[in-house]
């Protein structure tokens, strides 16, 4: 038997189901109305899942490695400046980007363009209100904004985080669980 066996196999199941729920949130068109209810609840329940998600890769991480073994593991993430008001890019390492959404100070679904106005705006409320009805119901993919309270605030797609973590973390924990007989990925 592996140690931590049961820690690991709970982990690396609350990962997989939070990254199901977050690739069809992902990859589904909202409801025509930016101001529906079911929207609104369906970023809700997102955030929920990226906390999870969080988590339980952390845990999965520490528990099958340790997170050193983590810290190449590099995203290229938009970092938006505060100061400047502009953004970048800039790579993180998967550890550090789930321990900020570990211990937010912000988390959030952007997935309207109104939305990415109010993250950015630096204007004055009338331009800012301009501004926002002019982008109306625009949509696009969906974004995970985030920020601890010692970095600027970080904004990845979505579907590119679950799609980067399950390519370049959750297979070779898989793999490496595999060789230790720990088969995970076992249907049962």
């Amino acid at each position: 038997m592996v140690e931590n066996e049961k820690i690991i196999r709970h982990a690396y199941e609350n990962v997989l189901t939070a990254s199901a729920r977050l690739a069809a949130f992902a990859t589904c068109q909202p409801i025509d109305s930016s101001d529906s209810l079911i929207n609104d609840r369906q970023a809700i329940l997102a955030v929920d899942d990226i906390l999870i998600f969080a988590i339980n890769a952390r845990r999965l991480m520490e528990s099958t490695a340790t997170l050193a073994d983590f810290a190449e593991v590099k995203l290229t993430v938009g970092i938006f400046d505060e100061v400047t008001k502009t953004p970048t890019e800039k790579e993180l390492a998967i550890t550090r980007i789930m321990n900020i959404a570990v211990h937010h100070k912000h988390l959030d679904i952007v997935r309207f363009k109104r939305d990415m106005i109010s993250l950015r705006s630096d204007a004055d409320f009338l331009d800012f209100y301009k501004r926002h009805l002019a982008a109306g119901r625009s949509s696009y993919p969906p974004l995970v904004s985030l920020q601890s309270d010692k970095s600027g605030l970080i904004v990845i797609k979505l579907s590119t985080l679950v799609e980067f973590f399950e390519n370049r973390v959750l297979v070779p924990i898989i793999e490496a669980c595999d060789d230790k007989g720990l088969y995970l990925a076992e249907k049962f």
